[in-house]
């Protein structure tokens, strides 16, 4: 749970630069009414495919990216190290707090559900592979632009 005691799941993740590993950080994603459609998106980015939260089989088949930036706390003034899974949609950070008591796990499951379950199922847009323009020594494009009809 957030500080303002909003649902929220959170993902390890293992940071990999040109040169391998570089660290690790955790991403933490709201799963209340308003933010979870962008978090189910964030979830199925990394493969996940499933309906119950309880159950995130699958959220490691995919590598994502995950953007990594230093925000300052408006409240602290202190800067902090966030990270983010880019999906093309809005972004969220939060804080973890207290984790849910088992004894509401249950309730906790059923209710994301029902939610998952409103959504359709989107795969991720597939990478472009539209060759780049070709151009000459004088920068015009020498591409064929002609419309094929």
């Amino acid at each position: 749970m957030s500080q303002n005691n909003q649902p929220q799941v959170a993902l390890d993740f293992d940071l990999m630069g040109p040169s391998g590993e570089v660290g690790a950080i955790t991403v933490a994603m709201s799963l209340a009414k308003n933010a979870l459609p962008y978090t189910i998106e964030r979830l199925r980015a990394c493969g996940w495919l499933g309906k119950n939260i309880l159950d995130l089989s699958g959220v490691d088949a995919l590598s994502v990216l995950v953007d990594v930036f230093v925000q300052r706390n408006p409240d602290t003034g202190r800067e902090q190290l966030r990270a983010e899974i880019v999906t093309g949609g809005g972004s969220m950070t939060f804080k973890l707090k207290n984790p849910i008591p088992p004894s509401r796990l249950d309730a906790f499951a059923a209710y994301v559900t029902r939610g998952i379950e409103a959504m359709p199922i989107k795969q991720p847009a597939p990478v472009s592979t539209t060759p780049p323009i070709s151009t000459d020594a004088s920068g015009e494009d020498k591409s064929n632009d002609e419309i094929p009809f």
